[in-house]
């Protein structure tokens, strides 16, 4: 039994020039850490992604062609007076009243809106840091909550209770770690995490305990308040990149801050030279998108399915690709769409390849294989 994640990447930004010769989008760099997570913790999954530019007001058809919206990054303000920007608050709201079974991630620039958008009737806003740039690697101290509804638990419960942060208790609802689905547990031994940073606007409270009921704080830092926010079954942000690491925070850092002076920039980049725990992140992120999931047998003994757009359907149409084990390479039939321009089919099956899957001709091959991005 193997279960079908399909992810719509909603990109509000594009790499920098050195890091879009290796990932054209930021949907790319997410696509590969969730692929390696699922295959990391052995989960009987097979991920579809496909990008979308929200800045060029791209999206999907139906929201419910998907199970996960994921908003990236941006070097934009989720405040800014621009109609992207409006019509993405706008369609996060609308989606969450109107397509409960569709999850949201956000990732810094995505966590903000996101909050704007689904917590601005509390108070909560985005605005500038008044402490300026969060630049690096930096500690998160998670909260008690937050480690125990993603089904984590790990440490002893003196460790915790010495570093958590100092939030205050509320009645927060259960997440649903009592149901019995594919989930296996991912224990998280940490009370703390290390990501990459690099922005210079926080999502601000009103009072730490202006969030509904059912959401929980992620953590804070020394420098930010407010590290993320997780909704069981629904939401999950993070202020920090997982997706970032060495090379993509300094390369971006190198374009952010091209003005900067030079010692400020330099010690900057040295701050983010240092280890991180991106995969774990990466982790919680799959329990998050596991939640509520039942195993869902796939055709083919590959377990793979590719989801293919037909020219006279809105919606795309499942295709098992039982050809792969005959033969390296497939071409799809005449009558089959080419891909959408902004489609990025890169698929993995349960035994962790990868498989790219460009026009009508699909190749398996370590050549196909999204690049490593460990160093420049």
């Amino acid at each position: 039994m193997a279960t079908l994640i399909r992810i719509a990447m909603l990109n509000a930004d594009q790499p920098v020039p050195a890091v879009r010769q290796i990932y054209p989008t930021y949907g790319a760099v997410f696509h590969k850490l969730l692929c390696a997570s699922a295959e990391r913790l052995q989960l009987p999954v097979s991920i579809s992604s496909q990008d979308f530019d929200v800045v060029r007001e791209e999206y999907p058809s139906s929201p419910d062609d998907f199970d996960l919206l994921l908003i990236t990054g941006s070097a934009s303000s989720s405040y800014d007076n621009v109609s992207w920007a409006h019509r993405l608050d706008a369609y996060i709201r609308e989606v969450y009243e109107r397509h409960p079974d569709v999850k949201m991630f956000g990732s810094c620039f995505g966590h903000q809106i996101m909050c704007q958008s689904l917590l601005g009737q509390y108070g909560v806003k985005v605005e500038k840091d008044p402490q300026g740039w969060e630049l690096g690697v930096h500690d998160i101290q998670l909260t008690k909550d937050f480690v125990k509804a993603l089904g984590c638990g790990g440490g002893s419960s003196s460790e915790k209770a010495a570093q958590e942060p100092a939030l205050p208790a509320t009645d927060r609802l259960p997440t649903p770690s009592d149901e019995k689905d594919s989930i296996p547990a991912m224990p998280l031994s940490q009370s703390s995490l290390r990501l990459q940073f690099i922005h210079a606007d926080h999502v601000h409270l009103p009072d730490p305990s202006a969030l509904p009921a059912s959401w929980i704080p992620m953590g804070r830092s020394s420098h930010c308040a407010f590290q993320g926010a997780y909704q069981p079954g629904r939401i999950l942000t993070y202020q920090g990149h997982f997706e970032f690491d060495r090379f993509i925070n300094t390369e971006t850092l190198k374009v952010f801050g091209a003005k900067w002076d030079p010692a400020v920039l330099q010690s900057s980049l040295e701050r983010m030279d240092k280890e991180d725990d991106a995969e774990t992140a990466a982790d919680m992120v799959m329990r998050f998108l596991m939640e509520g999931k039942r195993g869902q047998p796939l055709n083919g003994l590959l377990d793979l399915r590719l989801r293919v757009p037909r020219p006279t359907q809105t919606k795309a149409e499942t295709i098992p690709l039982y050809s792969l084990l005959l033969t390296p390479l497939v071409a799809l039939h005449r009558h089959h769409a080419p891909r959408r321009k902004s489609e990025v089919m890169l698929c993995q099956t349960p035994r962790g390849k990868l498989i790219r899957c460009d026009e009508q001709v699909f190749r398996h091959s370590e050549a196909n294989k999204v690049p490593s991005h460990d160093s420049p």
